[in-house]
């Protein structure tokens, strides 16, 4: 492509050289037009070359950016699920052992299920706002004011 803009240039440098009198156009004339020609298009070729780089670039990086943070979803999804499986295992040993031991090992274990939900939902929340760009502290701040709302019972 670009060499098919060169040699088009550089046919119409030499039309015009042609067309007009030698006189009145010297050959460092015809040169300096030629020389243009060629730098402007080497110019457009290598500007649409940066571009499309950076184009790949950016889109290798976001590409990155939400394969970490679907890792980072699925490890702590993992973890919870963890968490869960050894609380029902937990559960059924109780469940042997008595009414209300079961009524306090449950209260405890929803306590920690929580806690975990809530670590979860944070960590999520955060990258969430990282990923459009926010500043993390300010992600904190509204992921504890979401949490503060749900404490209370307050819907956002």
């Amino acid at each position: 492509m670009r060499d098919v803009r060169i040699a088009a240039s550089f046919c119409f440098c030499i039309s015009l050289f042609l067309l007009t009198d030698a006189k009145d156009i010297g050959k460092e004339e015809v040169d300096k037009v030629i020389e243009d020609e060629i730098t402007q298009k080497l110019s457009d070729d290598l500007l649409q070359s940066l571009e499309r780089k950076f184009q790949v670039d950016l889109q290798k990086a976001v590409d990155m950016v939400l394969m970490k943070i679907k890792l980072l979803l699925k490890n702590g999804t993992l973890h919870i699920q963890d968490r869960l499986s050894e609380l029902q295992d937990m559960l059924d040993v109780i469940k042997g052992h008595g009414e209300k031991e079961l009524d306090t090992c449950l209260q405890k274990k929803q306590n920690e299920t929580s806690v975990l939900a809530e670590k979860a939902l944070h960590q999520m929340v955060v990258c969430g706002y990282a990923l459009i760009g926010h500043d993390p502290a300010q992600a904190v701040h509204s992921v504890l004011a979401l949490k503060n709302m749900i404490r209370t019972g307050i819907k956002p």
